[in-house]
């Protein structure tokens, strides 16, 4: 995925530091595919005009495969709330070609507000790095499949950005070579699945899932204007290796690029975004709280609103906490007066029994509405 997501972009951020400008102009063209509504496909071409922008603000000065594949993962973070770091001066043109949808801005990047976001998604993912607990872990095992039909081992970042955006929502997420090999011999056999998962079991570590996925090339063909279009489906499965549970994605990929081989890289990479973003969400139900050798982990968020010492709480609620036996694996800062923490403890039974035991360590805490928005499948919001 390297090629496609960093290849060709403007110097214009060294991401992990350097004197910045505060502001980066630039006019880049978005295309979509024209599949429902024309007016749904000028949304989408709209925001991957939006991503472009970003990811030439981000991914420029990368100088190794584990920053390249981080880089990849904050241009996501960021671009799914681009309305904040991206200004569109005009929109310069719009056209439809060969079933797409073009659309081409003049945008401005806050560049400064990029690299604070670029540093915080950075310092979360290296923190997940200290996360050692043995009920969280990912197998990973995903193979290409050319328009031949021939298999083979993915190429540039695919793997390292999947085990990077799963460790952003908790997890901590390994590489299967043994599983993948057997995947480029047999994926197409009717047995794949039950093979995959035999072969994660006996060669895993602590890990308690597999994550396999097939990214295959239906179709490539070129269009009147010179362009060529790639199709690819997305085919993931994620798998418990301690129960029977399979979450399933499925989904056809359309991308268009002045070469075939563009086309297909970036129509894969559209696919592997959307197959992990959904399979990372159904894994915080699948992975996150999985009972193995008689012991329940529990893995969520606690949010605690209405904080008005910030700095002197937070150290307060930390101490509670860890007296409560949960053990704070990242903390965030999300308003003035709201701090939200992502925990793991092996000490209650359920969501309840951690409930109560919160409650029970902080004098004129309560239960709060939900926060949606929190990371975690399941999650408590509480309030001073």
């Amino acid at each position: 995925m390297k090629g496609n997501w960093f290849c060709g972009m403007a110097a214009a951020l060294a991401l992990w530091g350097g004197v910045l400008s505060s502001a980066s102009a630039a006019v880049v063209t978005g295309e979509a595919p024209v599949q429902s509504t024309v007016e749904a496909a000028r949304a989408e071409a709209k925001k991957d005009a939006l991503r472009k922008l970003i990811e030439q603000e981000v991914g420029v000065h990368v100088t190794s495969r584990t920053e390249t594949s981080m880089g990849m993962v904050i241009s996501d973070e960021i671009s799914a709330q681009s309305d904040g770091y991206v200004l569109i001066k005009k929109i310069l043109k719009e056209w439809q070609s060969d079933g797409f949808y073009f659309l081409q801005l003049d945008a401005t990047a806050d560049s400064r507000k990029i690299q604070v976001a670029a540093q915080d998604i950075k310092s979360r993912l290296e923190a997940i790095e200290d996360e050692n607990t043995s009920r969280s872990g990912i197998q990973i095992a995903v193979v290409e499949r050319d328009a031949d039909g021939t298999y083979r081992f993915t190429t540039g970042d695919t793997v390292p950005y999947i085990a990077e955006k799963l460790k952003l929502a908790g997890f901590r997420a390994v590489a299967n070579d043994d599983v993948a090999a057997y995947l480029v011999r047999h994926a197409a056999a009717p047995d794949a699945g039950l093979e995959a998962r035999r072969i994660a079991r006996t060669t895993r570590t602590e890990e308690n899932a597999l994550l396999r996925g097939v990214l295959a090339t239906e179709e490539i063909r070129q269009h009147t204007d010179g362009q060529t279009e790639a199709v690819v489906k997305a085919s993931f499965e994620l798998i418990g290796l301690d129960s029977n549970r399979v979450d399933a994605f499925s989904r056809y990929f359309t991308a268009v690029a002045s070469s075939g081989t563009d086309a297909e890289r970036k129509a894969r990479d559209m696919a592997t975004r959307a197959a992990v973003e959904d399979l990372g969400r159904q894994a915080l139900e699948t992975v996150q709280s999985e009972t193995r050798g008689g012991s329940q982990v529990i893995k969520t968020t606690v949010i605690f609103a209405g904080l008005y010492d910030y700095a002197a709480q937070e150290a307060w609620i930390k101490q509670g906490l860890a007296a409560a036996k949960c053990r704070v694996v990242r903390s965030a800062r999300a308003d003035a007066s709201t701090l939200k923490i992502f925990l793991s403890t092996n000490a209650y039974n359920d969501m309840e029994g951690l409930k109560n035991a919160i409650l029970a360590q902080f004098p004129g805490l309560a239960e709060n509405i939900e926060d949606a928005a929190a990371l975690g499948s399941s999650k408590l919001s509480f309030a001073f």
